[in-house]
């Protein structure tokens, strides 16, 4: 329709295009586009114009190989591998960085217009170079440090009667980035065309909330839960409250409404009814309500009962 959201990610052996753009996304929200890796007009060969890691030891991998695919009624998850050395015979291109990175990317879902769908964008860093990611957009003027918070990009819709769409970026890790934002010069986007990036040290993963809205509404309120793994989401109009986790590695999380164990999952409350899908992990709870095994297991409370699935191979369901 007119107002989805969805990302497209390349992760793959072909690479005979030669830009440096291996693990690059398209993304779209309620309709319109967002971060974009086709901004760069004739500068292709510049990383900070690709939607990328990039690297300070030398040129980011052409090579990436899609690792993981899983999809629930409430989340969907894909990840792609950008490995160190390459998955085609021969040697490695001159110049290439010495480590790899896995983008892992969550989309947590909603059937109505009215509570948004939104991205975790994840990018685990395995080399010893500092790293930085780089977010082509088309908007109005990129906002750092909205609203007084070091973590927070307000990404303004354009000026057009058929946009409409705000779009706030949420660094979880790091914390507090160093976030600069330039134009792009005779960009694909012409005005609405910006690089927004932040950089950090090496060993350390990159976590940011995407979260496309129409403009009327208020943005939604964050807040971390002991980690920058895991986080309470409450939607615009407080109409939903979400409890997400994504992490590198095995993690847990707890609170008075919320238990976790795992990688990635996801717990909605909205309408003082509960749903849990449980991406990868050993247990999911909102509540009195959850589920538990490998996953993905996901189960939804309806007016008349539940509803459900279970694709794992080990899933349990307990009330």
């Amino acid at each position: 329709s007119d107002k989805e959201t969805f990302l497209a990610i390349k992760a793959s052996r072909i690479y005979s295009h030669h830009h440096p753009d291996e693990g690059g996304i398209h993304l779209f929200g309620r309709g319109v586009p967002i971060i974009l890796d086709a901004l760069h007009g004739r500068d292709y060969y510049r990383e900070d114009l690709h939607s990328i890691l990039s690297f300070a030891d030398g040129k980011t991998h052409r090579r990436g190989q899609l690792a993981e695919f899983r999809t629930s009624p409430l989340a969907d998850f894909v990840a792609a591998d950008i490995p160190v050395g390459p998955f085609l015979p021969g040697p490695p291109e001159p110049g290439m960085t010495q480590g790899g990175s896995r983008r892992q990317v969550l989309l947590v879902k909603s059937p109505t217009l009215d509570v948004p769908d939104y991205f975790v964008l994840q990018d685990i860093v395995y080399g010893p170079a500092a790293s930085q990611i780089n977010l082509p957009v088309f908007c109005g003027k990129p906002q750092p440090g909205t609203g007084g918070k070091a973590n927070w990009v307000l990404l303004p819709p354009i000026d057009s009667p058929n946009h409409g769409v705000a779009t706030d970026l949420v660094f979880l890790s790091p914390a507090a980035p160093d976030i600069t934002v330039s134009p792009i010069p005779k960009g694909e986007g012409g005005e609405y065309a910006w690089a927004v990036s932040a950089r950090q040290g090496a060993g350390r993963n990159w976590a940011v909330v995407i979260y496309p809205r129409d403009k009327e509404m208020p943005p939604p309120t964050l807040e971390t839960l002991d980690s920058p793994n895991a986080f309470r989401l409450t939607s615009p109009g407080k109409l939903a409250v979400d409890y997400v986790v994504a992490s590198a590695g095995p993690s847990s999380a707890q609170t008075d409404d919320f238990r976790f164990s795992g990688r990635y999952g996801v717990a909605r409350l909205r309408d003082g009814r509960v749903s849990v899908s449980l991406i990868e992990g050993t247990e999911i709870r909102c509540r009195e309500i959850g589920v538990f095994g490998k996953g993905p297991v996901s189960l939804e409370q309806t007016a008349t009962g539940f509803t459900g699935s279970a694709d794992g191979s080990q899933r349990d369901v307990y009330l």
